[in-house]
């Protein structure tokens, strides 16, 4: 059913209600429909960023920006603390907090565990156990005050050599000392020890990085042993993943960019225009490792889950802007830019707010992995933004690529109704073509107004800027039926001689009327001519 006005539906009676939300009309120009807060930026945005001094400033607080997200990235921390995995409320946060408060000094409590069985009565096998503490303490990471050694305590309660090392130990030694008990492993014939295992306290550290060396070091120290020994801690699966993470999340985000690279391509095949946003995703990652370490967030396995999402974000909004500006008609860099903000501007925008409203409530949240979450995605939006609408029109204009002959493709990047508009341009266009050819098949007028109506048929309507750029783009390569253009050009062209020998007709009876009235003068003229 035909939408009807607005003063048509008030003539037929309906209520106010009814008028005011089922009236409307086909918009009659570009931007007609238009909300003023579509309006608005599209307008000023390009005629802000156009400015001389504008530029100057954007290009000097850009390369601010770059510097502190250097500075900023060189200082993240990495790790993720036990308490931050847990909500706010939770008993484990209180008893974390009660450590801290009390017992801060205390640090993970690290254990070297003799793997097989070797002869600890050999001299040689207990010095080399007591140098892996010595060495261990040494380190700087180890609270020198702090040591378990079951070796050292049965050395001195074995106070006769020519005792019998393992008996004396599973019998005598061990009853009377049973917090060894699970330290020490001895076989069933009670005549060799298995596995044995000694204990050291590590100091605390505020920074991951340290806790990472230290474990490091542990190893390097029971792998250089000539006991065959391995340090283990419960906390060293923590650790692990302090050591590791930097260079997996680089990896990560390193072959998600180059992936988005070759999508670039595939969209925008010109290089100078893959090159600026590829250096634009890699700023935006680089601003957010700086940025995170002034928002307080290391860089953990759930950060770096949402820095390698943010490497899609960031790649949709420059892509737009760059894939605009390529499409776009101008006199100059200028004007496209202009004419690619005008075209994009404001869906980025729109999208970029409307997601900074999709992830609002996460920054209530009591978690910290959502609240993480928020910065995060927050992070990437508003440099997104900042970048795609702000940094990349401004280089464009200065380094953009030159407009070529016509695009060598195109993603519709319109409204609906843009797109159903040009539908409807292309069947007028074609429906005036089929009229010229069955006309000029049926037509039995004179030549010149058989012509001059053949001529006016293959006219078309006049096009808007927009409508001649999208029929620009989408026009076919050969027309799509020349005959009636030959047709009415045969037509024109005899029209054209007709109307040549009407008038030296014209001319010659106008001599000889002139002759009949005055003989001598006729004479002269022709005498002249």
């Amino acid at each position: 059913m035909k939408t009807k006005s607005r003063a048509e539906l008030a003539e037929e009676g309906h209520h106010r209600a009814w008028v005011l939300c089922c009236s409307g009309h086909p918009s009659k120009k570009s931007g007609e429909d238009d909300s003023p807060c579509e309006k608005i930026p599209s307008h000023l945005l390009s005629k802000f960023l156009l400015a001389g001094p504008t530029k100057a400033l954007i290009i000097i607080g850009f390369i601010v920006y770059f510097v502190i997200s250097i500075w900023g990235g060189s200082k993240i921390k990495t790790g993720l603390k036990l308490e931050n995995v847990v909500p706010e409320t939770s008993y484990v946060t209180d008893y974390y907090a009660f450590k801290q408060k009390y017992f801060s000094d205390q640090g993970a409590v690290v254990m070297f565990v003799v793997k097989e069985p070797v002869d600890y009565e050999d001299l040689e096998v207990q010095t080399a156990i007591s140098k892996v503490l010595v060495k261990a303490r040494a380190t700087g990471y180890i609270d020198e005050k702090v040591q378990i050694s079951w070796l050292d305590n049965y050395m001195r309660f074995r106070k006769n050599a020519t005792w019998s090392f393992v008996p004396v130990l599973a019998k005598e030694f061990l009853p009377k000392n049973p917090e060894y008990l699970h330290d020490i492993v001895i076989s069933e014939d009670k005549e060799k020890i298995l596995a044995s295992r000694y204990y050291v306290t590590s100091k605390r550290f505020e920074d991951s990085t340290h806790e990472g060396n230290m474990m490091i070091a542990m190893r390097d120290i029971a792998g250089n042993s000539t006991v065959p020994m391995i340090a283990y801690s419960p906390y060293f699966i923590y650790y692990e993943h302090y050591v590791s993470i930097l260079k997996n999340t680089l990896l990560a985000v390193g072959v998600a960019v180059i992936g988005m690279l070759f999508v670039a391509l595939m969209f925008i095949p010109h290089p100078i225009s893959v090159t600026c946003v590829t250096i634009t995703m890699v700023t935006i990652v680089l601003g957010m490792f700086g940025f995170m370490h002034f928002w307080g967030l290391a860089l953990s396995a759930i950060t770096t889950v949402q820095i390698i999402l943010s490497v899609g974000f960031c790649v949709d909004f420059t892509v737009h802007i760059s894939h605009a500006f390529m499409t776009a008609t101008g006199k100059n860099r200028n004007e496209r830019v202009a004419a690619a903000l005008e075209k994009v501007g404001v869906p980025i925008l729109n999208g970029g707010l409307s997601s900074i409203l999709g992830i609002l409530m996460l920054a209530f949240a009591g978690s910290y992995i959502f609240k993480s979450f928020f910065k995060t995605m927050l992070l990437v939006i508003l440099l997104g933004l900042a970048h795609s609408l702000l940094l990349l029109p401004v280089v464009l204009s200065f380094i953009g690529p030159s407009r070529t002959s016509k695009p060598r493709i195109f993603i519709p990047i319109s409204s609906q109704g843009t797109r159903d508009k040009l539908q409807s341009e292309q069947a007028v266009r074609g429906r005036l073509e089929r009229q010229a050819s069955v006309k000029a098949e049926a037509v039995e007028m004179p030549a010149i107004q058989e012509g001059i109506e053949n001529l006016e048929l293959m006219k078309l309507p006049s096009l808007t800027e927009e409508d001649q750029l999208l029929d620009f783009i989408t026009a076919p390569e050969a027309p799509l039926d020349p005959e009636p253009t030959s047709r009415a050009a045969s037509i024109y062209s005899g029209s054209r001689q007709a109307s040549e020998d009407q008038d030296e007709m014209a001319d010659y009876h106008s001599v000889t009327s002139t002759r009949s009235k005055d003989p001598g003068r006729s004479l002269t003229s022709e005498n002249s001519i």
